[in-house]
């Protein structure tokens, strides 16, 4: 289905009755990625899984920030007729999660932020690459070969969203975590190569009563690896 808020048109399903429960995909994701979800929650939720903007089949007219896709997300539930969401997440969709839990606590019943990226790591290959950008990238021929050099994965092949992942990318919301207090579950992977168990136990520690869950033996798609025994985690505190 689609739904018009302001001048994005977004895509989303809905299955299930009950208290109304939102998914928020990662980056580079769909709706389709958080689909196993959905099928868990619809027997209990009212479960609402959308394509962010910019991704699947939602439009994005402007690059966006987090503070945007905050909005865009708050604006989706009015559209909606939603006063109040549980919300589950995933990478990306964690951003999005922290601030709206920060700067909206009214929509928000209970947090779930699986695999969440939000803070700004600087390891020492940044500092590296940044140097290499400040001296070779003066030199405008060599540009696009430093970017293509040492631009992340995420960032080659971004095409028309890298403007809106360098925004994402450089706020940094670790300020925010001490403010959340909503009920958050935290669940990651322990072999996380894209937010790593570190973000997770920074998370744990600012995040006043949250619960952390690590599942052995899986990566930043932890849910899908661990599929049972993140269903068991997710039903218990949900």
């Amino acid at each position: 289905m689609f739904i018009e808020v302001g001048d994005i048109r977004c895509y989303y399903e809905r299955a299930g009755e009950g208290t109304p429960l939102l998914l928020l995909h990662g980056w580079g994701g769909n709706s389709g990625s958080m689909r196993p979800i959905l099928n868990l929650l619809k027997d209990r939720f009212s479960v609402i899984n959308i394509d962010l903007p910019g991704f699947g089949r939602t439009n994005l007219p402007a690059s966006f920030s987090i503070e945007d896709y905050a909005l865009f997300t708050k604006d989706l539930l009015s559209a909606l007729g939603i006063d109040r969401v549980d919300l589950v997440t995933h990478s990306f969709g964690g951003r999005i999660a922290i601030f709206l839990a920060t700067n909206y606590p009214e929509l928000i019943n209970r947090l779930v932020l699986v695999n969440a990226a939000g803070i700004r790591r600087r390891p020492p290959l940044y500092w590296i690459k940044l140097l290499l950008v400040k001296t070779l990238g003066k030199i405008e021929s060599l540009k696009p070969k430093i970017y293509e050099l040492i631009g992340s994965k995420d960032w080659k092949e971004a095409g028309i969203l890298r403007q809106t992942l360098v925004k994402v990318v450089n706020h940094n919301l670790k300020p925010l975590l001490s403010k959340i207090n909503q009920p958050t579950l935290l669940i990651w992977g322990e072999n996380d190569r894209d937010v790593p168990i570190s973000s997770a136990r920074i998370m744990n520690k600012e995040i006043i009563g949250s619960e952390l869950v690590i599942l052995k033996d899986a990566g930043h798609f932890s849910y899908l690896d661990r599929f049972p025994e993140f269903s068991r985690h997710l039903l218990a505190f949900l």
